[in-house]
């Protein structure tokens, strides 16, 4: 074997060795990072026990004349965790039958997940659908202050329509523009 042959070889194991480190080093900092997490959120599924908390939440329900939303106070039982109180607050808000099948927070933005079937029970048009996702969000981000956004996804995935004409596609933020003056 020649030096140039052997030098070759030696290049080559040299860079097989140091994509070898740079993959360990990769994985070790993947790991470390992991582990500097957060635990997982938990989900409604996991909030099935008794009640445990009582929490006033401020609800935005459609006025009389079903233009504009009003806060109204209301005490909510729910359990110990944050994404049981969102999900107990989104029920509320909402009302029957639209509960929840899924909550999760994630930072500061709560994911509120529902059913496909949702789309078929809601009978309202645009503006009712509207102040029903504006409600929605506006009761969950003003009764918890760690919480300034709200996403909603349908059959656990992102869907582009709440029901037939709100754009769902993006988180929301509190909005007071759809709120009754005083």
């Amino acid at each position: 074997m020649s030096q140039t042959e052997t030098g070759r070889g030696l290049v080559r194991w040299g860079l097989i060795g140091a994509g070898l480190l740079v993959g360990v080093a990769a994985a070790w900092t993947i790991t470390r990072d992991r582990a500097a997490d957060p635990p997982q959120p938990s989900s409604v599924a996991d909030a099935d026990r008794a009640a445990d908390v009582t929490l006033t939440a401020t609800i935005y329900r459609p006025d009389a004349s079903l233009a504009s939303l009003t806060p109204t106070p209301t005490t909510v039982e729910t359990v110990a965790d944050l994404s049981g109180q969102v999900a107990a607050v989104a029920a509320v808000a909402l009302g029957d039958p639209f509960i929840p099948t899924d909550v999760f927070v994630y930072g500061s933005t709560a994911v509120i997940g529902y059913s496909s079937s949702l789309r078929s029970r809601f009978d309202g048009g645009a503006a009712d659908e509207l102040l029903a996702v504006a409600g929605l969000v506006n009761s969950v981000v003003a009764t918890f202050d760690a919480i300034d956004a709200v996403t909603i996804v349908i059959d656990g995935r992102p869907a582009e329509l709440f029901a037939r004409h709100v754009d769902i596609s993006r988180p929301f933020g509190f909005d007071d523009s759809m709120t009754a003056l005083p």
